[in-house]
Formats: structure tokens, sequence, C-alpha cells
């Protein structure tokens, strides 16, 4: 594993533990000290916490699938564009599913030692997801 190039590391932990849903392999792509500095309230770190994820987004959309659009890397960083789509058919977010099939985008920074994901920096497109799902989010004064 440690043989892999930083990118390739990012790209098969991506496809195996969200659209192949092997939830176990995490253990192995993502270091027990793992960081996202920017994960939802209470998720925890560590190869648990990227576990809690995908298990949401799977339950929530059973198909779901994930296309890495773009991948640019320096060192031990990679940052990512992805492209997420799939069918709610279970609750998201405390949304009943809508059997809506949508599709959404996010950003990623990783950065990547030891052949394993060690943080990560990033942003989804929540407005673009929920408006699809039919719920509108409040702008800042409404």
């Amino acid at each position: 594993m440690h043989d892999r190039t930083p990118k390739e590391i990012l790209r098969r932990a991506l496809e195996e533990i969200f659209n192949l849903g092997k939830l176990e392999v995490a253990d192995e792509w993502i270091d027990p000290g793992y960081i996202n500095h920017d994960a939802s309230p209470g998720q925890i770190g560590g190869p648990d916490g990227v576990k809690h994820v995908a298990r949401l987004y799977r339950s929530a959309f059973p198909d779901l699938h994930l296309s890495v659009e773009r991948m640019i890397a320096e060192g031990d960083w990679v940052t990512v564009h992805v492209r997420e789509q799939g069918t709610h058919r279970g609750v998201f977010q405390g949304i009943a599913p809508t059997g809506h099939h949508v599709i959404w985008t996010w950003i990623g920074i990783y950065r990547i030692a030891g052949g394993r994901l060690i943080e990560r920096w990033g942003r989804i497109d929540t407005q673009e997801l929920y408006e699809q799902l039919g719920y509108r989010l409040k702008k800042e004064g409404e």
C-alpha cells in the first residue's frame, strides 16, 4: 500500500468505502489519528468517523455513486473535486425519503502519509443537495 501515490490512495479509499460500501477497509486506508477539520457536529475522528459518514450516505442513498472529477497533488497533499449522486430512499439529516435522484458536489483537501489519510478539510455543496430534496436552507437574515 505504501508504494501508491497519494492520489491513488485517496481514489482507492473513496471508491472502496463509499462506492463499494466496504466499510472495513477504512481501517486500512484511514489513520487512527485521522482528523476531519470540517466534520459534522459530533462526528468522531479516525476510521470510525469515516465509516459513520459512509453509513449515513449509503443508507440514505443506497445507489450512491461518487465520481472523482479532478485531483491535484503536491507532495503529501491531494485536492479532489467530487461529484456524488444517488436516489433518496432513506432518511437523510432528518429528511424523509423523497425518491428523488440527486446530484451534489464537494471539494476536499487531504494530507496523506504512510499510505493513509491523515487529515481532511472540505466543503459539500449542501444547498445544492438540500434543494433537490425539496428542503430550502435559510439564508442569513431570513
